[in-house]
């Protein structure tokens, strides 16, 4: 213990730990592995603490400018922290980066422990060289068990029922992310893990056999996870290694030959990885798609939280938080929320601002000037397996290098781990070489003061962790109860529902009162109690629990205003008990952060037509349908006459209710309501249309939409306007609506998509059930069972019964008819994108969305989102 060996092993022994355990990046995030990481990172930072104390032990310095940069880093995150606008966020995070930092010298001062007897750098690198390989085969072995060969089964099925599917990487739940929890998490590890496998195989000839199979799996592992940034960053590595090799082997032919073979090889993977091809045309024919768009908002973002503050940024984690209050308008519905910028540079930059930026501006050549120091070392070119480790080493933070500008992973500790033990790795080796052998000075005072400082910076963050520790724990133990509280309610056993919502709420409340800087708790308190209010059958509980849960998100809002969610779920609540105000404050907020959210507008409408605004009541309906076009064809929506002016009744009738038009809406009304909207939503279009470039891919999409839109709502001429579009799933419908049987033979005689089927279904009464039942297991890719048959059932006998197509497609749908879709839409990523990940995610709203299944499972292209378009007046 003394030595600090033990804490040493225990620490890389958690690290190794996070390597290999499945999902590793968000059970970092669940109690208790966030007190078993805490752990590791104490155990680490011990050891460095106990080496400053032992004034007769040598306390090795990193050199080579190494730790210029490293004591630039900490002046940089003290500084940021100390004027972050999340203070409390900022010290959390900053405490983290302190431990990693320390971990680098005590990996560091083991290296100089070597002796006659072992080499603790080769014994280093050669257990993480296993580490790794153990983490390519387990990720290859859980990709192939959980994810490639249930995938294949179902291609299989569907095969047999005549819909071909190919294996199709550009879905997210093809790719391999095990066992860290994501594909481009797995790529950054192998980045670092391949070029150090390779290097075992030069140096270990007992080895070779085991390291170069390694180094091929890692290869396929890349492959399964489709990562781009991890090709790029390989293809980066490739190229390098030809030039070093050219540079410094005189059998340049062969390896020319070799490196042209190995482009070769890595062009003809890109050839068949789909995800990868459609990169590479996309970027070709100057069309991205929406994953590079989706990093293109990230970095703009990242870059107007930097200009705002721009010398020492934001705070650590506060990227997260201040995320949605500089998302552009323009961003639409694409990358609604991020815990992280998808880029290095760009986080550093929004978080750490000026100062560090220049911080990893002097790393960076710190590392490349000990690159450059190297080659001139005499006996660095004498000493072969250091030359092969170095190039191995550096090659792997080359290919991380380039991966980091596309995403940010440095807090997940696989692969900050891996980091620590390169650098120090690196810093060893040039300290032997350049004999920049640079400790701290023999001085008593000085390192006196130095370890009390960091022994005092430690307890004091130990200090302060505690109370957050302790609340997550509660906040664990609370979300235990929380599962239990609904289905007991349901069954009649109200004191036992009682008894675990007392115990949810207690817990949660104590997680706030410990830490209560964090909006998690309150939000996850205020969203649970008011979808408990919705479902719990004792009406005077239903309204305590709803006025409970509205009090407990305003306080999340306190916490944290620049969340759409906080304000979007209040906004409900309110509504919901009456106080339309109040709900359109709220709607109104959510609104500057997400313009483009499904359903905000909407709500926004509804509280409106409450307070007897109507006018801005129907414009707010029109953005709605703006914003998300297949919303009209919503069933709460009802047909109308559009040669009849039709007028609302009083507003008093028009919404009464939360979400529920049909019990509290006349006919009439409804149509009213409909008719005006679509009049504000025409003048949308045609204010959109006049400012447009004609020539612009945006104008055509938008007179497509419209035509589309019209059509739905019943205006004359829009058939004729779908024909003049120029989109082809447009004027296919149009002339089925048509009847033009001799344009459309090959779609009936040969469908092979899902709307194709459906229309082939109306011209082909006898094969209808069965080309329905194709459309819908293409549409959804998945098998036919009991629910899908009865929704298909449900599709074909309105077929049956219908006149025209146009009345199967539009007739309007009944409350509970099959094909009327109820649901509320989920919001993806809420708890990893809070950093907690122990509770169920809440839905997006309280808001029940109804869509009809015919048009929002055949007909979406459609109706294109033009949620990129921010209009102002609201």
């Amino acid at each position: 213990m003394g030595s600090g060996r033990l804490l040493g092993g225990l620490g890389l022994l958690i690290y190794s730990i996070f390597v290999l355990l499945l999902e590793s990046s968000t059970e970092a995030i669940k109690w208790p592995w966030v007190l078993i990481w805490q752990t590791g990172l104490f155990c680490l930072m011990s050891v460095t603490l106990l080496r400053l104390w032992q004034r007769q032990q040598t306390f090795w310095l990193l050199g080579n400018k190494l730790d210029w940069a490293i004591a630039l880093l900490f002046i940089s995150l003290c500084l940021s922290t100390i004027f972050a606008q999340f203070p409390a966020q900022a010290l959390w995070y900053s405490a983290i980066g302190f431990a990693l930092l320390t971990a680098i010298y005590t990996t560091h001062h083991y290296l100089h422990q070597s002796s006659a007897q072992k080499n603790n750098l080769i014994w280093l690198l050669t257990f993480q060289g296993g580490l790794s390989l153990a983490f390519i085969v387990e990720s290859l072995v859980l990709w192939i068990t959980l994810v490639f060969t249930p995938k294949v089964s179902l291609l299989n099925q569907l095969q047999q029922i005549g819909i071909n599917f190919s294996y199709d990487f550009s879905d997210i739940t093809a790719r391999n992310g095990s066992p860290i929890g994501h594909q481009n998490y797995v790529a950054g590890f192998l980045m670092l893990a391949i070029p150090l496998l390779v290097g075992l195989a030069i140096i270990q000839k007992r080895r070779r056999l085991i390291w170069s199979v390694g180094a091929g799996l890692g290869l396929v592992d890349l492959y399964t996870t489709s990562s781009r940034g991890g090709f790029l960053g390989i293809s980066v590595l490739l190229l390098a290694a030809i030039l070093v090799m050219l540079f410094r082997s005189k059998a340049r032919l062969q390896i020319l030959l070799g490196g042209m073979g190995a482009i070769a090889t890595t062009a003809v993977l890109i050839v068949f990885n789909n995800r990868l091809q459609s990169l590479v045309s996309g970027l070709l024919s100057g069309r991205g798609g929406s994953e590079l768009l989706y990093r293109i908002i990230a970095a703009y973002t990242g870059g107007q939280i930097g200009l705002d503050h721009l010398v020492f940024g934001a705070g650590p984690g506060s990227a997260a938080l201040l995320y949605q209050r500089y998302r552009p308008d323009w961003a639409g519905r694409e990358a609604e929320m991020m815990f992280q910028l998808h880029s290095t540079p760009v986080q550093i930059w929004a978080e750490l601002g000026s100062a560090g930026l220049l911080t990893s501006l002097v790393a960076i050549l710190a590392l490349l000037g000990l690159f450059v120091r190297l080659h001139f070392c005499a006996s660095w070119q004498r000493d072969r397996n250091q030359q092969i480790f170095t190039y191995a080493l550096f090659g792997g933070l080359l290919a991380y290098g380039v991966q980091a500008i596309t995403d940010y992973q440095l807090d997940v500790f696989a692969i900050s781990g891996s980091l620590v033990i390169t650098v120090a790795s690196l810093a060893y080796i040039g300290q032997i070489h350049t004999k920049e052998l640079v400790v701290l000075g023999d001085y008593a005072q000085p390192r006196r003061w130095l370890a009390a400082t960091v022994t005092a910076f430690s307890a004091a963050a130990i200090v302060w962790i505690v109370p957050v520790d302790a609340a997550w724990h509660f906040s664990s133990i609370g979300f235990n109860s929380l599962d239990d509280i609904a289905y007991d309610a349901k069954n009649g056993d109200l004191d036992k529902a009682q008894e675990d919502l007392q115990k949810f709420k207690q817990n949660l409340q104590r997680s706030h009162e410990l830490a209560g800087w964090e909006s998690y708790y309150p939000y996850q308190l205020g969203w649970n109690l008011g979808n408990l209010s919705q479902i719990y059958p004792d009406p005077k509980m239903k309204d305590q629990l709803g006025q409970e849960g509205l009090a407990w998100l305003k306080k999340g809002i306190q916490a944290n205003p620049n969340q759409e969610f906080g304000y979007n779920s209040a906004a409900w609540l309110s509504l919901g008990r009456g106080d339309a105000k109040e709900a359109e404050g709220f709607f109104r907020s959510a609104l500057e952060l997400v313009p483009a959210k499904r359903g905000l507008f909407y709500g926004l409408g509804v509280s409106l037509f409450n307070q007897q605004k109507v006018d801005a009541g129907y414009a707010a309906i029109a953005r709605e349908w703006l914003n998300d076009p297949i919303s009209i064809t919503s069933p709460i929506w009802p047909a109308i006459e559009w040669q009849k002016k039709i007028s609302p009744n009083s507003v008093s009738e028009l919404f009464g209710k939360l979400s529920n038009l049909r019990s509290t809406v006349t006919k009439l009304s409804r149509q009213g309501v409909v008719f005006a909207s679509a009049q504000k939503l025409d003048n949308l279009y045609q204010q959109l249309l006049d400012t447009t470039p004609k020539q612009s891919e945006l104008y055509a999409e938008l007179l497509h939409t419209r035509a589309v839109v019209d059509w739905w709502i019943g205006k004359p001429n829009a058939v004729e306007q779908m024909h003049k579009v120029g989109n082809p799933t447009a004027q296919m419908l149009a002339n089925a609506l048509e009847d033009k049987k001799s344009v459309l033979e090959s779609v009936i005689n040969n469908p092979l998509t899902p709307n194709q089927l459906a229309i082939a279904a109306w011209f082909n009464r006898d094969r209808r059930l069965a080309l329905l039942e194709k459309a819908w297991a293409m549409a959804t890719s998945s098998l036919p069972d009991r629910d899908s048959a009865a929704i298909v059932g449900a599709m074909t006998e309105r077929m049956n019964q219908s006149t025209s197509l146009d009345e199967w497609l539009r007739k309007p749908l009944q409350t509970n008819d099959p094909l009327n879709l109820k649901s509320r839409r989920g919001r993806a990523g809420f708890n990893v994108i809070s950093r907690h990940d122990d509770s169920t995610v809440p839905v997006v709203d309280y808001l029940q969305v109804e869509s009809n299944a015919i048009i929002s499972t055949f007909f979406p292209s459609l109706f294109p989102t033009q949620g990129t378009l921010a209009i102002s007046g609201f």
